[in-house]
């Protein structure tokens, strides 16, 4: 019976992601629909009430992921920007998230004012 449970929290998850993904992509880009960008977090907020913290995360790193495609061709084919520059952007995205958790950023970023990003490692 457990794995019931199990199923139904990775259909919520899925779920989640697919409303929040959605509703990032047509509420931003070059033409957005911009009343879309209000609610796109309610799905992963009711997702976050009832999960672990690191589910949560993930869950919004994917649906911002799948969000932000619709910059795909303008960031490729019009700014020629390669595939390699829009993934490296992303990880460096996740790299910093993962050090800002962490206390000593916080108190690099108290040191450091508004110039706490142009240092690699915090501390």
């Amino acid at each position: 019976m457990a794995y019931a449970a199990n199923y139904r929290r990775v259909g919520e998850a899925f779920l989640a992601i697919v409303a929040t993904g959605a509703m990032f992509y047509f509420g931003n880009g070059l033409n957005p629909l911009w009343p879309l960008m209000w609610i796109a977090p309610l799905p992963v907020l009711v997702f976050a009430l009832r999960s672990k913290w690191w589910a949560t995360a993930m869950l919004t790193v994917a649906a911002m992921l799948l969000g932000n495609l619709n910059m795909w061709s303008y960031l490729t084919k019009t700014l020629g920007m390669p595939v390699s520059g829009w993934v490296s952007s992303w990880l460096r995205v996740l790299s910093l998230q993962r050090e800002c958790f962490s206390f000593v950023c916080w108190c690099c970023v108290a040191q450091c004012g508004a110039d706490w990003w142009r240092y690699p490692r915090c501390g």
